[in-house]
């Protein structure tokens, strides 16, 4: 008898798969992370007046992005009651101190008290600090600018009021000495990053040019609200 044929299916033989074996090398690895930032003033100050009363005058340069170097002028309230009080207070301390040398004279001679000495020395110390508070106090009717930069209430006029209150604020000024770029950081990549390695800012307003900058400081945790990413810088 012949055998019948069979159908069944055989495999093709395996390709031989070859194996090389290389030997690691260790190198320098030199992450490079993207991030989206945002151009901020390191120090945004609430101007508030330091005393009360109508203003006067304020500084011509108060217009849309108008800058002003530290000390400038930027408003001043009416100084009478306080150049008042200050006059006041200067006509008592001198005086208390003419009736020190009075006393001092009188009690050389066994003339007087000592206690009334001690009292006029008290009274004139007591009126110098005033004196020294009310000056403070006429000083403060000229606001200044705190450092290099702008503001951005520019509707103040004189006639206004303004008040010495924690809720208020005649202005917002805006430090532009020391600006910086704030970026908001994945923890995964942020254990790359560390103060004083070098880093590449480009902006959207600028295509085409890379400035080059320097990792200032590295913030862990900030507060909520703190610097606003919008990734639009």
């Amino acid at each position: 008898l012949r055998p019948e044929s069979s159908n069944r299916y055989t495999p093709p033989a395996p390709d031989t798969i070859g194996v090389s074996v290389v030997e690691p090398v260790a190198t320098a690895y030199e992450p490079y992370v993207t991030l989206n930032g945002v151009v901020a003033a390191r120090t945004v100050t609430d101007v508030t007046p330091q005393v009360s009363g109508r203003i006067v005058a304020v500084s011509p340069a108060f217009r849309p992005g108008a800058e002003f170097a530290r000390g400038d002028v930027l408003f001043r309230i009416d100084p009478v009651q306080y150049e008042a009080a200050l006059d006041g207070l200067r006509a008592q301390l001198e005086l208390a101190e003419l009736r020190l040398e009075q006393a001092r004279a009188l009690a050389a001679q066994d003339a007087g008290s000592v206690y009334e000495v001690e009292a006029f020395e008290a009274q004139v110390a007591g009126l110098k600090a005033q004196v020294k508070n009310a000056q403070w106090n006429l000083d403060q009717t000229t606001a200044r600018a705190p450092a290099d930069g702008y503001v951005t209430n520019i509707a103040l006029r004189p006639g206004m009021r303004v008040v010495n209150a924690p809720s208020f604020r005649a202005m917002v000024f805006i430090d532009q000495s020391e600006p910086v770029v704030a970026a908001q950081i994945h923890q995964i990549h942020s254990r790359f990053i560390e103060p004083g390695q070098a880093a590449e800012i480009t902006f959207k307003s600028r295509p085409g040019k890379v400035y080059g900058a320097k990792v200032r400081f590295l913030f862990p945790v900030t507060a909520p609200g703190q610097v606003h990413m919008t990734g639009t810088a």
